[in-house]
């Protein structure tokens, strides 16, 4: 057999529909083999940071880093793909040469059509899957910036009342630190209760976060039925509170009604998907403004003040 012959027979016996399913296969259970080993990295740090804060940033960092990770993936099998259609068009090219350049029997012209024919279904199905690689590519170099689009929402609304949104530290406090921040802008003061929150020497958030809680125990007949309608926990209405009170879990709706009734004052909340709401409407005086996000970071719920 020719030598030229010989090598198209190697060529093709190199990049095989086999060979590149292999190749594909293996180069897949490589990259799933490290987002695992990334996700029980993150689990084991995670798991070690007790402040809510930290953890979220320990996640954000994560996120992204996963993300560079899966860009690469996409690079790596579309370099694949692509090695391997350049090589089935060489293949194709050199038998084109050899059919040119040898004498044929017609058994060997029958077994060259048939590769060339199977060479052919291998290069179309290659092309597909590298269409199909470079089409997630495009898809995941295009994601959408959900925190970005609530944003803009919110800020449509309170950019004609002269406001924008002040950046709040993410640690579970978030509620209670962007009324402190609202109060503290206020040079006037305000009701007796709020003067002597203002004036009380402790951190305020931590104060406000309190008051609240002992408001609600205090009143338990008001407050009690709220809690029964959204007890995910299986907790008693006083276990509500002192976690509530104690610790730093996020504040929502009946923290809110109660941080009105404590200083006196309504509470306004603008978010992206809904008209704004306010709580405490029988209070009298100018509305603490905060701005409620669903999407700022990946844990969940956050708020912030408006300036």
């Amino acid at each position: 057999m020719p030598a030229s012959v010989k090598f198209s027979a190697a060529m093709t016996s190199i990049v095989t529909e086999t060979d590149v399913e292999k190749m594909q296969k293996k180069m897949a259970k490589q990259h799933a083999h490290e987002l695992r080993t990334l996700e029980q990295k993150k689990k084991k740090q995670a798991k070690a940071i007790k402040d809510k804060a930290k953890r979220m940033e320990l996640y954000k960092m994560f996120s992204a880093e996963e993300e560079k990770i899966k860009a690469r993936h996409v690079s790596e099998m579309t370099e694949l793909l692509s090695g391997a259609s350049i090589a089935e068009k060489e293949i194709a090219e050199h038998d084109e040469v050899v059919a040119t350049n040898s004498s044929e029997t017609g058994e060997e012209a029958k077994i060259r059509k048939k590769k060339e024919k199977a060479a052919k279904k291998r290069q179309a199905k290659l092309e597909k899957e590298k269409a199909e690689t470079e089409k997630l590519q495009a898809e995941r170099g295009a994601q959408v910036d959900y925190r970005a689009l609530e944003n803009e929402a919110i800020l449509s609304q309170v950019s004609s009342l002269g406001l924008s949104i002040h950046d709040v530290k993410a640690d579970g406090h978030c509620l209670f630190r962007s009324v402190a921040h609202q109060l503290q802008q206020r040079k006037d003061g305000g009701s007796s209760a709020l003067n002597e929150l203002l004036s009380s020497g402790s951190d305020l958030y931590l104060t406000l976060r309190k008051a609240s809680a002992q408001h609600i125990r205090d009143r338990e007949s008001s407050y009690a039925p709220f809690l029964a309608m959204d007890n995910k926990r299986n907790e008693t209405f006083f276990e509500y509170c002192h976690r509530m009170e104690n610790t730093s879990d996020w504040g929502g709706e009946l923290e809110l009604r109660a941080l009105s009734e404590v200083l006196e004052n309504p509470i306004q909340i603008f978010c992206a998907e809904t008209p704004p709401i306010l709580m405490g409407e029988d209070q009298s005086g100018e509305p603490l403004k905060l701005s409620y996000h669903k999407k700022y970071y990946a844990l969940g719920m956050h708020y912030n003040s408006l300036i």
